[in-house]
């Protein structure tokens, strides 16, 4: 890339919009026969937000048919944006130009944006070359493409069908790879006889796991008992005791009425947790009472943490008598205060709650933890310490029963006393993480989740726990630097992904690429990055951040595609993926027991789902748009799903307003409607009132989605000029917003007093509570000092506002 190239790459990335076409310009002057020059115009037009007259240029370049790799890339990103299939370009590029550089930079380019339809159109060019390794990279795009959703019925029986006539044409298989893409495209095909057949004459001369687990699973599907039995007996024989194997010798084992040789098999093999459970397995499937079995697994299991995950889908069978089974555990032996104990404790409180067979109470539960707590002096600062379930049981008992204020300050009381000796237990973060965030805690909430130390995938799947509102708990530049440290992962990930992909393809690793390639696309396409860039953009307009503003609209442009579509497709590489993890924060030890109780009404209300990202991509989209179409398309768009009520439940009542105000508002600069500015005036003189309590999130959430609305709205009507008479009205409207705001700014000044006076009268009815329900514990932290802490960690919160 030239100098001059890259003062225009440079001017994009400061906004500088009109100096980049300017330069753009000068070089199709000098070069009038370049395409690249002209693809980069129309990118820069879809850089500056003109996405009109992007297209129209790039599909007068299109109509030429260029061939040049570089400039079918920029006219690829502006094919995106709009939804357009930009395979095309390079389909009738290589029709006119074949070449195979060409072909490799299409697949390279599929590759870069984890497109699987486009590697399987780029394969079947492939599979056109004479030659081994293309002729495999054809059958495997093809199994790849067979998985899509949104392929018509007749594609995915044709696909797999060519992929095994291109697999049957390379016979004999060379290795595991080639046997590997044969037997899942004849899988597909519902050949399980073949599949079966051809993997097992490979294992015969070759070990190999994966094609292992595909002749088990080929013979299941096939219905051939007799073989699956055959095999799986041979692998038990032979010493492997592995579950999968063994469920699949029970049920082969029944198929064929061998239920006597199945029970002598797992009678004459070591006992282990797998045969025990496969004489669990065999009695229920067979009907019969399972109690004893269970008894029997009890005996060698009841003291570990695998005992529950194990047994609890046999917990509600009409064949277990549970009470039996307790009966067996030594009374005595639960008194005691050892390890063992612990986990028999626990395993049984477990089933017992699944069954709903007398939860023990918030007393019970805290006694039982203090009865262990000995346990911690020896204890490994890593190890699991499983006493500490009972605390989490209490604080979800006590939350199920009130949500106030005052209870959410006792949970916390007590899970920071405990995370003070066991530093590493994440379920106590988690809830610590999620209280302080509900009563507008920020930094605390900030310091347990970096104690998590929350590396690359687990930022996606446990980083909503702080980011869900940021742009209001901590709306200065250190909530903008923890988006961006957040959303750096991303970026991260899918350099190294898209390395990996090309890597496995180059090296023929054709068993690992089809999950990288899905995971790469749950990355690329994560709700919670699409999230993390809303707030993003929020928070960027409130601090006057320009160049990240532009980042994140970037983000939601790119993404607004795959929210708008209007089918049900589900396929990985074309759909907004929700990878957060919601069962961590409820899991009682290892296994969800108790979790519909409070969670969907739980302090921050209704998750972020699929349908938030929606309304806000759109809301923070339009008042960055030029062309007037794409805006009024867009907030036509947006009013029809502000009429959907199931788009309105996870709206705070701020958000609701903002967004009524916002699309009456911009409506009225565009069309002149006085219905839509009388709305307006309206909404902005019945603004939401604000929360009493500072210490909770919705006190700065309502000084936030006020502020944004105002500076959204001002920055359209800057952008948008219009007749003298809207101009003024427009006026009106923002003076009266500022009016509000100023308000709010001049409380701000008195909220560190407030604050200091909340806290001060929840300490002494949380001390009081400590010493009346608290007492067996030794609290090293008292309540007074937990309440001071929350108070800086408020006054932190409340301070954003007055520098706003």
């Amino acid at each position: 890339m030239s100098d001059s190239d890259q003062t225009i790459f440079s001017s994009l990335e400061v906004g500088a919009f009109k100096q980049a076409l300017q330069l753009v310009k000068k070089k199709q002057k000098k070069f009038p026969n370049s395409s690249y020059y002209y693809a980069l115009e129309s990118y820069v037009l879809w850089s500056s937000g003109d996405i009109t007259k992007a297209i129209a240029v790039a599909e007068d370049l299109a109509s030429k048919i260029p061939s040049d790799p570089d400039t079918l890339r920029l006219l690829k990103e502006v094919y995106k944006s709009s939804g357009r299939d930009f395979n095309l370009l390079y389909e009738n590029a290589l029709r006119k130009y074949y070449n195979e550089n060409l072909l490799e930079s299409w697949f390279h380019s599929n590759i870069d944006d984890f497109d699987i339809s486009g590697l399987q159109k780029a394969g079947m060019l492939y599979g056109k070359q004479n030659k081994r390794e293309p002729k495999l990279l054809n059958a495997f795009t093809l199994l790849l493409a067979s998985d899509l959703d949104r392929i018509s019925p007749a594609h995915k029986r044709l696909f797999p069908m060519l992929g095994v006539k291109v697999m049957e044409a390379l016979f004999p298989l060379g290795n595991a790879q080639e046997v590997f893409i044969y037997a899942k495209l004849a899988m597909s095909c519902r050949m399980y006889n073949e599949t079966a057949n051809v993997v097992s004459s490979f294992l015969a001369k070759e070990s190999d796991l994966e094609l292992q687990i595909i002749l088990l699973e080929s013979l299941l599907l096939a219905e051939n008992w007799q073989g699956l039995f055959d095999t799986t007996k041979k692998h038990i024989l032979s010493g492997l005791d592995d579950w999968n194997v063994w469920q699949k010798f029970v049920d082969s084992g029944l198929k064929l009425g061998l239920t006597e040789t199945v029970a002598e098999t797992i009678g004459g093999f070591k006992v282990s947790r797998n045969t025990l459970l496969a004489t669990i397995y065999l009695n229920s499937t067979s009907g019969n009472d399972i109690t004893d079995a269970i008894i029997a697994y009890s005996l060698h299991f009841i003291d570990k943490s695998s005992f529950f995950p194990d047994l609890k889908t046999y917990a509600s069978s009409s064949r277990l008598d549970l009470i039996r089974v307790f009966s067996q555990v030594d009374s005595d032996d639960l008194q005691a205060d050892n390890a063992s104990s612990l986990i028999k404790l626990v395993n049984i409180t477990k089933l017992k709650l699944l069954m709903g067979v007398k939860p023990p109470t918030f007393q019970d539960n805290i006694t039982s933890f203090s009865k262990f707590s000995n346990l911690l002096d020896n204890k490994l600062d890593t190890d699991y310490f499983p006493a500490d379930e009972f605390l989490l049981l209490g604080v979800q008992q006590l939350l199920s029963a009130d949500t106030s204020l005052s209870t959410v300050i006792k949970c916390i009381i007590i899970l920071e006393n405990n995370v003070q000796i066991d530093k590493h237990e994440f379920h106590l973060r988690l809830w610590l993480i999620k209280l302080y965030s509900a009563i507008n805690c920020y930094s605390l909430a900030k310091t347990h989740f970096d104690s998590l130390s929350t590396k690359f995938v687990q930022l996606d799947t446990l980083g909503h726990y702080l980011t869900e509102r940021v742009s209001a708990l901590n709306s200065n530049k250190s909530g903008a630097d923890d988006l961006e440290h957040f959303c750096s992962v991303y970026y991260q990930a899918e350099v190294q992904t898209v390395h990996f992909i090309k890597d496995g393809f180059e090296k023929g690793s054709y068993n690992k690429i089809q999950g990288m390639i899905e995971f790469a696309a749950r990355l690329n396409n994560s709700l919670s990055f699409l999230l993390s860039n809303i707030e993003k953009a929020k928070l960027a307009r409130l601090l006057e951040k320009k160049n990240l503003l532009e980042q994140s609209l970037k983000h939601l442009n790119e993404k607004l595609p795959l929210l708008t579509r209007s089918d049900k497709i589900n396929d990985v590489d074309c759909t907004i993926s929700d990878n957060r993890d919601f069962n961590t924060l409820w899991d009682f030890g290892t296994q969800k027991v108790n979790d519909d109780i409070v969670q969907n009404e739980f302090i921050f209300g209704k998750h972020h789902s699929v349908k938030y990202a929606h309304i806000f991509s759109l809301k923070e989209l339009i008042p960055s748009m030029n062309s007037e179409e794409i805006i009024s398309q867009h907030l036509r768009q947006l009013c029809l799903l502000l009429d959907d009520a199931d788009y309105l439940t996870e709206l705070t009542e701020d958000e609701l307003w903002s967004l009524k105000f916002l699309t009456s508002a911009i409506g009225y600069v565009l069309n002149h409607n006085n219905n839509s500015f009388k709305e307006a005036e309206k909404l902005v003189q019945n603004i939401p009132s604000q929360s009493e309590s500072l210490l909770n999130w919705k006190f700065n959430h309502h000084h936030v989605v006020i502020l944004d609305t105002f500076k959204a709205f001002k920055n359209f009507t800057l952008k948008h000029k219009t007749i003298k008479e809207v101009t003024l009205n427009c006026q009106l409207l923002l003076k009266t917003l500022k009016q509000r705001i100023d308000q709010l700014r001049e409380r701000a000044l008195s909220l560190p007093t407030r604050s200091r006076a909340e806290t001060n009268a929840l300490a002494d009815e949380a001390e009081a509570w400590v010493n009346d329900s608290c007492k067996e514990q030794s609290f090293s932290t008292d309540a007074k000092k937990i309440l001071n802490d929350i108070y800086e960690s408020n006054s932190k919160a409340l301070a954003c506002l007055r520098t706003l």
